[in-house]
């Protein structure tokens, strides 16, 4: 599903982005190349990433996301898991955890809060 909506979530994307004060031309073309590429491996559910996330990370991840929402149609479970999926390769883009529970977090299961 995010294939078949992957230019218009660039497009709007791309708006987000010249709206955020002091991102440059520069910047833009980076940010627009991660998130096409994380688009791509959204949709290949591809690896995970080593080393640190970029700065601008947080702001392209989160800004990605609301784009494909905005994007995705209402109430479809498959939009559902689409952003699902989206929201997994983000987190995998830069970060090089494999799953949540990479994330430093207690495990719900051993301490029985499940």
């Amino acid at each position: 599903m995010l294939a078949e909506h992957e230019a218009e979530i660039l497009a709007r994307f791309g708006v987000g982005l010249r709206a955020v004060p002091g991102v440059t031309a520069a910047d833009r073309a980076r940010m627009t190349a991660w998130a096409r590429r994380v688009l791509g491996e959204a949709g290949a559910a591809g690896p995970a990433r080593a080393g640190k996330p970029a700065p601008w990370a947080a702001l392209a991840g989160s800004l990605l996301v609301e784009s494909a929402a905005d994007v995705l149609p209402d109430g479809s479970v498959d939009g559902t898991r689409a952003l699902g999926a989206l929201a997994r390769a983000i987190r995998l883009s830069g970060t090089g955890g494999t799953r949540s529970g990479d994330l430093g977090l207690p495990d719900r299961r051993k301490q029985g809060l499940q």
